[in-house]
């Protein structure tokens, strides 16, 4: 899940919807939120568009895949009991919080601000994220996702690979 998260940018109730069925190994679709127990509509129309899985995302979803019931409907990530989405939320409070940094959380939506701010700095147009991100309005990615950072750190950050991390 961080890992749909950090390199999709979906919102957290995106990736509660999502199903096996969505995943072409070329890319996401967005097609449904879970909100509690409620599967919804995504947020906005501009929202259920297909999101792409880089080449990483697809090596962890396909290995994910061998180890989860993968029929059609079957959600990618769903409680082993009763086969629902899971609850993040839950999830965070019981297997991540002491192993994130310092015991602080930031929450689902920081990926979306992180994803936009790394593409950003990588220098990426910001209709390009938009884009990414589903947003209708580029000023909303650029005033509300993207933190500029001092360009010692911008360079420092485009130095990392995934394999450092």
């Amino acid at each position: 899940m961080v890992a749909v998260a950090g390199f999709t940018g979906l919102r957290m109730g995106e990736i509660r919807g999502l199903q096996w069925q969505d995943y072409d190994g070329q890319s996401l679709a967005v097609n449904r939120s879970v909100w509690r127990t409620h599967v919804v509509a995504p947020k906005t129309e501009g929202s259920a568009d297909k999101v792409p899985v880089i080449s990483s995302l697809r090596t962890i979803l396909n290995q994910h895949r061998k180890s989860v019931p993968n029929s059609p409907t079957a959600h990618i990530f769903a409680g082993e009991r009763k086969g629902v989405p899971l609850n993040l939320a839950n999830l965070v409070r019981r297997e991540m919080t002491e192993i994130v940094h310092g015991g602080k959380w930031h929450g689902w939506h920081a990926f979306r601000r992180g994803l936009a701010t790394r593409l950003h700095e990588a220098n990426v147009q910001v209709e390009v994220i938009q884009e990414i991100l589903r947003h209708t309005d580029p000023k909303v990615t650029q005033d509300s996702y993207i933190v500029v950072k001092s360009n010692a750190t911008t360079k420092a950050m485009q130095r990392l690979t995934l394999a450092d991390c």
